[in-house]
């Protein structure tokens, strides 16, 4: 390896100077490249920029980073939470156990354990499982904040739906509708976290992520004393108020940013496979 190529690519982040430095190694490679004249591949060019990113992943994008974290903590705790609320509306054994306020068993007629185990399993499980299979596909080729913006609108009316259903068959239809829209919700933020993170950091932010999908379900104890104080339909209420408050958060405080920032473009690895190949 040449000298020009051992100044690029070896890098010492401790340094001030080393953020600008990569920076002018890679404009003068990029034009030489250009022009014919590089030592460098493509590939390895490449490999330089998501070193910079790395390397320029300043203290104050690390705190922003962190708030945008905590955001699509807060609408994916929404999601888990929404997805209990029906086991503590059902399962009530409270002192008003036969009053359709707080009993989902007595409001919704036939609502016999069978319909429960398929709304809470095949309905929704089902549903979820195909969406998520192309839910991922779909956020690798559109605006992801987008995505989750409009997929958390709906998946929290969905909520309002099933604190004005009166039959099984509406309760039904609410249950597979957010089956649909939340799947879209993991993918997303785990997609945005990868853009958001260096490697080094992201291990802890998916961390932290993953934690937030247990809080949610945490809460689900907690819809067990709101389903007895206030019913079960005010509980959906409050739980689909709170998932539109963060999905507005999302809208606020998210960016979409950068695809693969941190790693080498996956098109230059497949540019630099032909070019072999054509040699």
């Amino acid at each position: 390896m040449n000298t020009k190529r051992q100044s690029v690519f070896f890098m010492d982040s401790e340094s001030d100077s080393d953020l600008v430095a990569p920076l002018k190694a890679q404009n003068r490679t990029e034009q030489s490249y250009r022009s014919g004249e590089s030592s460098l591949s493509r590939l390895e060019l490449e490999i330089v920029r998501a070193q910079i990113q790395t390397i320029q992943f300043t203290p104050d994008k690390l705190c922003f980073s962190y708030g945008v974290l905590a955001v699509l903590m807060l609408s994916q705790i929404s999601a888990l939470w929404t997805k209990f609320i029906i086991g503590a509306a059902y399962n009530y054994q409270g002192k008003n156990s036969n009053d359709p306020k707080y009993d989902i068993r007595v409001a919704i007629p036939g609502f016999t354990y069978t319909r429960y185990s398929l709304v809470t399993g095949i309905y929704y499980s089902l549903t979820y499982g195909l969406t998520a299979l192309f839910a991922g596909m779909l956020s690798d080729r559109f605006n992801r904040k987008t995505l989750l913006v409009i997929m958390g609108f709906l998946w929290n009316f969905t909520s309002y739906g099933n604190m004005l259903a009166y039959d099984f068959q509406m309760l039904a239809i609410m249950r597979m509708l957010f089956g649909f829209f939340s799947a879209f919700s993991t993918p997303i933020c785990y997609s945005l976290i990868a853009d958001y993170f260096p490697p080094q950091k992201r291990t802890f932010a998916n961390a932290c992520f993953t934690a937030a999908s247990f809080l949610g379900i945490a809460l689900s104890a907690a819809s067990n004393i709101l389903v007895d104080k206030i019913g079960w339909r005010f509980t959906y209420g409050i739980c689909g108020t709170y998932g539109l408050i963060s999905v507005l958060l999302v809208l606020l405080f998210v960016q979409e940013p950068e695809r693969g920032r941190f790693e080498p473009k996956k098109q230059e690895v497949v540019d630099q496979t032909t070019a072999l190949i054509q040699l």
